[in-house]
């Protein structure tokens, strides 16, 4: 296989900020039941030239389960944050945690997603661009796809003349029902397919499905991800999916970011009150995650690219972009599987 050379010239301006895990308060366990045990294999298909959109989109709805209403039935913390001292959090599993923020997770003006967003518009080609140059059938992994927010932007991208799998990995069943009707609604040529199916990584079980993909893929994009893991943990399991010479593409919240906030969202609970829901959350910086990755058997193409929140990116962001401005909010990096 013919390795091509990446010239990234991304801008780097690397913080040693000091790391902090968040941990959750209480113990709760999640509601979400899973439809055939522990990880769900290949619950999302590409679908058939047969049948319509809808139908296919529907059918794949059907296949997930939804998370019973009684899972924010719990205690509540205060959040500690002066920003938002006044209105109550609950800290649940990751899993708890995208299981009800899917339905609002496209739409509820996340100003660290808008941000990937932008920076994925130069970034995402560029890195395709290199991977194309490998010969032969390609595998690329979405390692936490989520709701396929940036699956369909790597499918839609691809060269059709390429003959590509792409294969969507995600521990939330409910964002994958998202994610694949999303895909379902995409116009491919046949040569690039698609799959969906659920795993997480932070569960020391393995599965069937992900022995399959041990060591075969040829590329990996994973897009705000890291924070959910254990630094070592994460590039472990990047390394275990990737072959050597493979290339991934990882972004994350920054440190500065993670220093004052983390993934979450605004549920209105049963009461009609608004409670913050935030999962579990590890604040990583830039350098840290260089220093990792190394470890585990990467190495840097270029420079990591960082950006923080301008008084001008505000108009485009949203007025919940104003308390970011001047604070680095993101980092992105590809890197080369050597070894």
């Amino acid at each position: 296989m013919t390795q091509p050379s990446l010239n990234f010239t991304f801008d780097t301006s690397l913080v040693d900020l000091e790391r902090r895990d968040i941990n959750p308060t209480s113990s709760f366990t999640s509601d979400v039941t899973q439809a055939s045990g522990d990880t769900i294999p290949y619950v999302y298909a590409q679908v058939a030239t047969e049948g319509s959109e809808e139908e296919a989109s529907l059918a794949n709805e059907k296949k997930t389960p939804t998370m019973a209403s009684s899972a924010f039935d719990r205690p509540i913390d205060r959040e500690s944050t002066s920003s938002e001292s006044s209105r109550p959090t609950r800290y649940v599993s990751t899993a708890e945690a995208y299981a009800a923020w899917a339905s609002v997770y496209d739409t509820d003006g996340n100003i660290l997603q808008a941000v990937d967003d932008l920076e994925l518009a130069s970034m995402l080609p560029e890195f395709l661009s290199a991977v194309e140059q490998l010969s032969g059938m390609l595998k690329i992994i979405d390692f936490g796809c989520g709701t396929g927010r940036n699956t369909v932007k790597l499918a839609s991208q691809l060269s059709s003349q390429l003959d590509v799998e792409i294969i969507g990995i995600d521990l939330s069943p409910e964002m994958l029902s998202l994610a694949g009707s999303k895909l379902s609604r995409l116009s491919l040529p046949p040569s690039i397919r698609w799959k969906l199916f659920a795993h997480d990584f932070l569960d020391t079980k393995s599965s069937d499905e992900i022995n399959a993909l041990s060591s075969s893929a040829d590329a990996i994009i994973s897009t705000l991800v890291l924070e959910h893991f254990p630094a070592p943990l994460y590039f472990q399991s990047l390394a275990s999916l990737i072959n050597v010479g493979g290339y991934a593409l990882v972004t994350n919240m920054h440190s500065e970011m993670g220093a004052k906030s983390q993934a979450g969202f605004v549920h209105i609970d049963e009461n009609g009150k608004e409670v913050k829901i935030r999962g579990k959350s590890y604040v990583v910086t830039p350098a840290e995650t260089v220093e990792v990755a190394k470890k585990e058997g990467f190495e840097v193409m270029g420079t990591v690219k960082e950006r923080a929140v301008t008084q001008e990116m505000v108009d485009s962001l949203g007025v919940r972009a104003g308390k970011w401005v001047g604070v680095k909010v993101w980092y992105g990096l590809v890197l080369k599987r050597v070894r």
